[in-house]
Protein backbone atom coordinates (compact mmCIF):
# COMPACT_ATOMS: atom_id res chain seq x y z
CA UNK A 1 0.00 0.00 0.00
CA UNK A 2 2.96 2.44 0.71
CA UNK A 3 3.80 1.67 -2.74
CA UNK A 4 0.66 2.27 -4.77
CA UNK A 5 -1.24 4.93 -2.94
CA UNK A 6 0.35 8.16 -3.98
CA UNK A 7 0.20 7.28 -7.66
CA UNK A 8 -1.70 7.70 -10.65
CA UNK A 9 -4.52 5.19 -11.34
CA UNK A 10 -3.23 4.81 -14.87
CA UNK A 11 0.14 4.17 -13.64
CA UNK A 12 -0.99 1.63 -10.99
CA UNK A 13 -2.99 -0.16 -13.43
CA UNK A 14 0.44 -1.04 -15.40
CA UNK A 15 2.19 -1.95 -11.89
CA UNK A 16 -0.73 -4.21 -10.59
CA UNK A 17 -0.40 -5.67 -14.71
CA UNK A 18 2.75 -6.17 -14.22
CA UNK A 19 3.09 -7.72 -11.10
CA UNK A 20 0.54 -10.32 -11.71
CA UNK A 21 2.62 -11.14 -14.97
CA UNK A 22 5.92 -12.04 -13.08
CA UNK A 23 3.87 -13.70 -9.86
CA UNK A 24 2.32 -15.76 -12.79
CA UNK A 25 5.80 -16.70 -14.36
CA UNK A 26 6.79 -18.03 -11.04
CA UNK A 27 9.31 -15.23 -9.96
CA UNK A 28 9.21 -14.89 -6.12
CA UNK A 29 8.87 -11.02 -5.49
CA UNK A 30 8.31 -11.23 -1.74
CA UNK A 31 11.80 -12.17 -1.39
CA UNK A 32 14.13 -15.41 -2.23
CA UNK A 33 13.75 -16.50 1.49
CA UNK A 34 10.03 -17.09 1.65
CA UNK A 35 9.10 -20.77 1.14
CA UNK A 36 7.50 -21.64 -2.42
CA UNK A 37 3.47 -21.58 -0.35
CA UNK A 38 3.95 -18.03 0.79
CA UNK A 39 4.93 -17.47 -2.80
CA UNK A 40 1.61 -19.01 -4.42
CA UNK A 41 -0.35 -17.78 -1.87
CA UNK A 42 0.31 -14.39 -2.63
CA UNK A 43 -0.01 -14.81 -6.21
CA UNK A 44 -3.33 -16.23 -5.86
CA UNK A 45 -4.33 -13.67 -3.13
CA UNK A 46 -2.55 -10.48 -5.57
CA UNK A 47 -4.55 -12.24 -8.62
CA UNK A 48 -7.69 -11.67 -6.20
CA UNK A 49 -7.06 -8.28 -5.90
CA UNK A 50 -5.69 -7.45 -9.33
CA UNK A 51 -9.06 -8.46 -10.86
CA UNK A 52 -11.36 -5.73 -8.40
CA UNK A 53 -13.08 -3.49 -11.10
CA UNK A 54 -10.83 -4.72 -13.64
CA UNK A 55 -7.52 -3.99 -12.05
CA UNK A 56 -8.49 -0.48 -10.45
CA UNK A 57 -6.04 0.46 -7.77
CA UNK A 58 -8.57 2.57 -6.51
CA UNK A 59 -10.21 -0.79 -5.27
CA UNK A 60 -7.32 -2.20 -4.49
CA UNK A 61 -6.41 0.14 -2.29
CA UNK A 62 -9.27 -0.27 -0.52
CA UNK A 63 -8.92 -3.93 0.16
CA UNK A 64 -5.46 -3.35 1.42
CA UNK A 65 -6.85 -0.60 4.15
CA UNK A 66 -9.59 -3.15 4.89
CA UNK A 67 -6.97 -5.53 6.04
CA UNK A 68 -5.62 -3.11 8.03
CA UNK A 69 -8.52 -1.98 9.78
CA UNK A 70 -9.37 -5.98 10.57
CA UNK A 71 -5.54 -6.21 12.05
CA UNK A 72 -6.13 -6.05 15.94
CA UNK A 73 -2.16 -6.32 16.73
CA UNK A 74 0.28 -4.15 18.05
CA UNK A 75 0.10 -0.85 16.64
CA UNK A 76 -2.99 -1.59 15.69
CA UNK A 77 -4.40 1.80 16.39
CA UNK A 78 -1.31 3.71 14.39
CA UNK A 79 -1.75 1.64 11.68
CA UNK A 80 -5.37 2.18 11.37
CA UNK A 81 -5.15 5.93 10.94
CA UNK A 82 -1.87 5.41 8.34
CA UNK A 83 -3.66 3.29 6.21
CA UNK A 84 -6.77 5.38 6.36
CA UNK A 85 -4.87 8.57 5.41
CA UNK A 86 -3.51 6.54 2.66
CA UNK A 87 -7.05 5.88 1.49
CA UNK A 88 -7.96 9.35 1.69
CA UNK A 89 -5.20 10.56 -0.38
CA UNK A 90 -5.74 7.94 -3.18
CA UNK A 91 -9.25 8.44 -3.26
CA UNK A 92 -8.52 12.50 -3.61
CA UNK A 93 -5.44 12.00 -6.28
CA UNK A 94 -7.91 9.68 -8.30
CA UNK A 95 -10.79 12.57 -8.21
CA UNK A 96 -12.85 10.17 -6.00
CA UNK A 97 -14.11 13.04 -4.07
CA UNK A 98 -16.88 11.93 -2.78
CA UNK A 99 -15.47 8.67 -1.29
CA UNK A 100 -12.25 10.90 0.10
CA UNK A 101 -14.72 13.42 1.70
CA UNK A 102 -17.02 10.47 3.26
CA UNK A 103 -13.93 8.92 4.91
CA UNK A 104 -12.17 11.76 6.19
CA UNK A 105 -15.60 12.85 7.94
CA UNK A 106 -16.82 9.67 9.13
CA UNK A 107 -13.53 8.94 10.63
CA UNK A 108 -12.89 11.62 12.52
CA UNK A 109 -9.39 11.55 11.62
CA UNK A 110 -8.67 14.93 12.25
CA UNK A 111 -8.75 14.28 16.04
CA UNK A 112 -6.59 11.18 16.35
CA UNK A 113 -4.02 12.93 14.24
CA UNK A 114 -1.27 15.32 15.87
CA UNK A 115 -2.71 19.17 15.32
CA UNK A 116 1.34 20.76 14.98
CA UNK A 117 4.17 19.76 13.58
CA UNK A 118 6.15 21.01 17.01
CA UNK A 119 4.07 19.74 19.30
CA UNK A 120 5.00 17.67 22.25
CA UNK A 121 5.56 13.86 21.16
CA UNK A 122 3.73 14.39 18.09
CA UNK A 123 3.82 11.78 15.80
CA UNK A 124 5.39 14.15 12.71
CA UNK A 125 5.38 11.37 9.93
CA UNK A 126 1.25 10.70 10.71
CA UNK A 127 1.06 14.51 10.35
CA UNK A 128 2.94 14.50 7.02
CA UNK A 129 0.44 12.14 5.94
CA UNK A 130 -2.54 14.04 6.82
CA UNK A 131 -1.59 17.05 5.73
CA UNK A 132 -1.42 15.71 2.53
CA UNK A 133 -4.55 14.04 2.24
CA UNK A 134 -5.78 17.49 2.78
CA UNK A 135 -3.90 19.10 -0.04
CA UNK A 136 -5.01 16.18 -2.23
CA UNK A 137 -8.73 16.57 -1.11
CA UNK A 138 -8.55 20.62 -1.98
CA UNK A 139 -7.13 20.03 -5.70
CA UNK A 140 -9.72 17.68 -6.11
CA UNK A 141 -12.03 19.97 -5.36
CA UNK A 142 -10.41 22.72 -7.30
CA UNK A 143 -10.56 20.34 -10.37
CA UNK A 144 -14.07 20.17 -10.18
CA UNK A 145 -14.45 23.95 -9.32
CA UNK A 146 -15.34 23.80 -6.26
CA UNK A 147 -13.61 26.87 -5.08
CA UNK A 148 -15.01 27.70 -1.45
CA UNK A 149 -13.86 23.80 -0.53
CA UNK A 150 -10.72 23.98 -2.48
CA UNK A 151 -9.59 27.35 -0.64
CA UNK A 152 -11.54 25.48 2.86
CA UNK A 153 -8.37 22.49 2.74
CA UNK A 154 -5.84 24.76 0.78
CA UNK A 155 -5.71 27.61 3.21
CA UNK A 156 -4.88 25.46 6.11
CA UNK A 157 -1.64 24.21 4.14
CA UNK A 158 -0.53 27.57 2.16
CA UNK A 159 -1.89 30.10 5.32
CA UNK A 160 1.02 30.59 6.41
CA UNK A 161 3.57 29.87 3.68
CA UNK A 162 4.57 26.57 5.49
CA UNK A 163 3.51 24.32 2.42
CA UNK A 164 6.87 22.96 1.92
CA UNK A 165 6.91 22.04 5.21
CA UNK A 166 3.66 20.94 6.37
CA UNK A 167 4.63 18.48 3.34
CA UNK A 168 7.87 17.14 4.21
CA UNK A 169 8.91 18.34 1.19
CA UNK A 170 11.46 20.96 2.17
CA UNK A 171 12.46 23.22 5.15
CA UNK A 172 12.61 26.36 6.30
CA UNK A 173 15.43 27.69 8.70
CA UNK A 174 13.03 29.37 11.24
CA UNK A 175 11.03 28.24 14.10
CA UNK A 176 7.32 29.17 13.90
CA UNK A 177 7.08 29.09 17.62
CA UNK A 178 9.65 32.21 18.40
CA UNK A 179 10.92 33.25 14.86
CA UNK A 180 14.58 31.82 16.28
CA UNK A 181 16.64 29.43 14.30
CA UNK A 182 16.13 26.44 13.87
CA UNK A 183 19.15 23.96 15.88
CA UNK A 184 21.16 21.72 13.80
CA UNK A 185 19.75 18.88 15.02
CA UNK A 186 16.33 19.98 14.37
CA UNK A 187 17.09 20.53 10.40
CA UNK A 188 18.84 17.50 10.57
CA UNK A 189 15.87 15.83 11.83
CA UNK A 190 13.69 17.77 9.05
CA UNK A 191 16.25 16.39 6.43
CA UNK A 192 15.81 12.95 7.35
CA UNK A 193 11.79 13.00 7.40
CA UNK A 194 11.61 14.61 3.74
CA UNK A 195 9.61 12.44 1.32
CA UNK A 196 11.90 11.38 -1.48
CA UNK A 197 11.04 13.25 -4.87
CA UNK A 198 9.21 10.29 -6.65
CA UNK A 199 6.47 11.03 -3.81
CA UNK A 200 6.35 14.31 -4.15
CA UNK A 201 3.39 16.61 -4.89
CA UNK A 202 3.44 19.52 -7.53
CA UNK A 203 4.10 23.06 -4.66
CA UNK A 204 3.54 25.27 -7.88
CA UNK A 205 0.26 23.52 -8.61
CA UNK A 206 -1.19 23.76 -4.76
CA UNK A 207 0.58 26.79 -4.03
CA UNK A 208 -1.01 28.63 -6.93
CA UNK A 209 -4.63 26.67 -7.08
CA UNK A 210 -4.56 28.27 -3.10
CA UNK A 211 -3.82 31.80 -4.51
CA UNK A 212 -6.99 31.39 -7.14
CA UNK A 213 -9.22 30.07 -5.12
CA UNK A 214 -7.93 33.24 -2.75
CA UNK A 215 -8.85 35.82 -5.51
CA UNK A 216 -12.01 34.64 -6.28
CA UNK A 217 -13.40 34.65 -2.86
CA UNK A 218 -11.55 37.56 -1.46
CA UNK A 219 -11.84 40.16 -4.09
CA UNK A 220 -15.53 40.38 -3.87
CA UNK A 221 -15.05 41.16 0.32
CA UNK A 222 -13.04 43.83 -0.74
CA UNK A 223 -15.26 45.21 -3.43
CA UNK A 224 -18.27 45.35 -1.08
CA UNK A 225 -15.86 47.07 2.01
CA UNK A 226 -15.07 49.56 -0.15
CA UNK A 227 -18.02 50.20 -1.89
CA UNK A 228 -20.24 50.55 1.96
CA UNK A 229 -17.70 51.14 4.43
CA UNK A 230 -18.96 48.11 6.15
CA UNK A 231 -16.88 45.43 7.84
CA UNK A 232 -16.33 42.43 5.31
CA UNK A 233 -14.78 38.86 6.79
CA UNK A 234 -11.65 38.04 6.14
CA UNK A 235 -11.60 34.79 3.88
CA UNK A 236 -7.98 34.75 3.19
CA UNK A 237 -5.35 36.58 4.68
CA UNK A 238 -2.32 36.14 2.32
CA UNK A 239 -4.52 37.41 -0.82
CA UNK A 240 -5.81 40.80 1.32
CA UNK A 241 -2.01 41.68 1.96
CA UNK A 242 -0.76 41.04 -1.38
CA UNK A 243 -3.47 43.22 -3.32
CA UNK A 244 -3.66 45.64 -0.34
CA UNK A 245 0.36 46.17 -0.84
CA UNK A 246 -0.09 46.44 -4.64
CA UNK A 247 -2.52 49.39 -4.14
CA UNK A 248 -0.30 51.10 -2.20
CA UNK A 249 2.90 50.89 -4.44
CA UNK A 250 3.04 53.72 -7.40
CA UNK A 251 4.95 51.47 -10.24
CA UNK A 252 3.84 47.46 -10.82
CA UNK A 253 6.24 45.67 -13.20
CA UNK A 254 5.10 42.82 -15.23
CA UNK A 255 4.02 39.81 -13.22
CA UNK A 256 6.81 37.35 -13.10
CA UNK A 257 5.87 34.26 -11.70
CA UNK A 258 2.28 32.45 -11.47
CA UNK A 259 1.83 34.14 -8.07
CA UNK A 260 2.29 37.62 -9.59
CA UNK A 261 -0.17 36.47 -12.29
CA UNK A 262 -2.93 35.68 -9.75
CA UNK A 263 -2.37 38.69 -8.06
CA UNK A 264 -2.66 40.83 -11.14
CA UNK A 265 -5.54 38.86 -12.30
CA UNK A 266 -7.31 39.96 -8.48
CA UNK A 267 -6.20 43.41 -9.18
CA UNK A 268 -7.88 43.48 -12.44
CA UNK A 269 -10.93 41.90 -11.23
CA UNK A 270 -11.19 44.83 -8.30
CA UNK A 271 -11.53 47.16 -11.05
CA UNK A 272 -14.14 44.87 -12.58
CA UNK A 273 -11.82 44.40 -15.48
CA UNK A 274 -12.79 40.80 -16.76
CA UNK A 275 -10.97 40.67 -19.50
CA UNK A 276 -7.65 41.69 -18.59
CA UNK A 277 -8.16 39.05 -15.19
CA UNK A 278 -9.16 36.07 -17.67
CA UNK A 279 -6.27 37.05 -19.58
CA UNK A 280 -3.83 36.75 -16.75
CA UNK A 281 -5.63 33.85 -15.12
CA UNK A 282 -5.50 32.00 -18.89
CA UNK A 283 -1.68 32.71 -19.17
CA UNK A 284 -0.65 30.32 -16.47
CA UNK A 285 1.42 27.32 -17.05
CA UNK A 286 -0.77 25.11 -14.49
CA UNK A 287 -3.50 24.45 -17.01
CA UNK A 288 -0.70 22.25 -19.10
CA UNK A 289 -0.90 19.55 -15.64
CA UNK A 290 -4.67 19.79 -14.98
CA UNK A 291 -7.46 18.37 -16.72
CA UNK A 292 -8.80 20.55 -19.60
CA UNK A 293 -12.22 20.69 -18.31
CA UNK A 294 -10.87 22.76 -15.23
CA UNK A 295 -9.69 26.08 -16.87
CA UNK A 296 -13.55 26.87 -18.15
CA UNK A 297 -14.58 26.43 -14.85
CA UNK A 298 -12.16 28.77 -13.29
CA UNK A 299 -12.80 31.07 -15.81
CA UNK A 300 -16.46 31.54 -15.52
CA UNK A 301 -15.66 31.74 -11.40
CA UNK A 302 -13.75 34.77 -12.26
CA UNK A 303 -16.56 36.68 -15.16
CA UNK A 304 -18.72 35.62 -11.79
CA UNK A 305 -16.32 37.61 -9.43
CA UNK A 306 -16.23 40.39 -12.17
CA UNK A 307 -19.40 40.69 -12.13
CA UNK A 308 -20.21 41.00 -8.27
CA UNK A 309 -17.40 43.38 -7.77
CA UNK A 310 -19.46 45.52 -10.74
CA UNK A 311 -22.45 45.25 -9.00
CA UNK A 312 -20.83 46.83 -5.54
CA UNK A 313 -19.06 49.85 -8.01
CA UNK A 314 -22.47 50.18 -9.17
CA UNK A 315 -24.04 51.32 -6.08
CA UNK A 316 -22.30 54.23 -5.49
CA UNK A 317 -23.11 55.41 -9.45
CA UNK A 318 -25.95 53.82 -11.05
CA UNK A 319 -29.45 53.83 -9.79
CA UNK A 320 -30.76 51.11 -12.38
CA UNK A 321 -28.89 48.04 -13.74
CA UNK A 322 -29.51 46.16 -17.16
CA UNK A 323 -29.04 42.43 -16.64
CA UNK A 324 -29.02 41.61 -20.16
CA UNK A 325 -26.68 43.98 -20.62
CA UNK A 326 -24.30 42.78 -17.75
CA UNK A 327 -24.59 39.21 -19.77
CA UNK A 328 -23.65 39.93 -22.37
CA UNK A 329 -20.60 42.30 -20.85
CA UNK A 330 -19.12 39.55 -18.57
CA UNK A 331 -20.41 36.83 -21.02
CA UNK A 332 -22.37 35.10 -17.89
CA UNK A 333 -25.43 33.55 -18.64
CA UNK A 334 -28.63 35.57 -18.15
CA UNK A 335 -30.38 33.44 -15.27
CA UNK A 336 -26.90 33.37 -13.77
CA UNK A 337 -27.22 36.99 -13.95
CA UNK A 338 -30.19 37.55 -12.40
CA UNK A 339 -29.72 34.52 -9.60
CA UNK A 340 -26.80 36.58 -8.18
CA UNK A 341 -28.42 39.67 -8.25
CA UNK A 342 -31.38 38.22 -6.45
CA UNK A 343 -29.54 36.63 -3.93
CA UNK A 344 -27.00 39.84 -3.18
CA UNK A 345 -30.58 41.52 -2.57
CA UNK A 346 -31.71 38.31 -0.57
CA UNK A 347 -28.75 38.89 1.73
CA UNK A 348 -29.01 42.45 1.72
CA UNK A 349 -26.07 43.60 -0.03
CA UNK A 350 -27.58 44.88 -2.83
CA UNK A 351 -30.28 47.38 -2.41
CA UNK A 352 -32.58 47.24 -5.50
CA UNK A 353 -35.69 45.77 -6.42
CA UNK A 354 -36.57 44.05 -9.27
CA UNK A 355 -38.50 45.91 -11.97
CA UNK A 356 -41.67 44.23 -13.48
CA UNK A 357 -42.31 44.00 -17.10
CA UNK A 358 -44.05 47.34 -18.22
CA UNK A 359 -43.03 48.98 -15.22
CA UNK A 360 -40.16 50.87 -17.02
CA UNK A 361 -41.68 50.53 -20.53
CA UNK A 362 -39.64 48.42 -22.33
CA UNK A 363 -38.67 45.65 -19.71
CA UNK A 364 -39.61 42.15 -21.03
CA UNK A 365 -38.59 38.89 -19.38
CA UNK A 366 -35.25 38.88 -21.63
CA UNK A 367 -34.84 42.12 -20.41
CA UNK A 368 -34.87 42.49 -16.62
CA UNK A 369 -33.71 45.48 -14.25
CA UNK A 370 -33.21 46.28 -10.83
CA UNK A 371 -33.36 49.68 -9.44
CA UNK A 372 -33.05 51.01 -6.37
Amino acid sequence: MDHLYYRAENLNKLVIKKIGENLKDGEKLLSCNLANSLTETASAEWERLSQLEEGSSVALVGSLAACVYNFNGPMATSMKVIALLRQIFHYANNDRLKEARRLITVSNVHERVPPSLSGAGADVNTQVLYNRALAAIGMAHFRAGNVAQAHKYLYELCGQNRCRELLAQGYSRVSTMRGEEKTPEQEKAERRRRLPYHMHMNLELVETAHMICGVLLEVTQMAYHRATGANSPLVNRVVRRSLELMDRQTFLGPPESGRDSVLFAGKAALSADVDRAVTLIKSLKIWDQLPATVLPLIEEGMRETCLQVALYRSMLTHTSVDSQQLSQHYKVDHSTVNAMIRQLIFRGEYPAQFVAEGELGDATEDKMLYTK
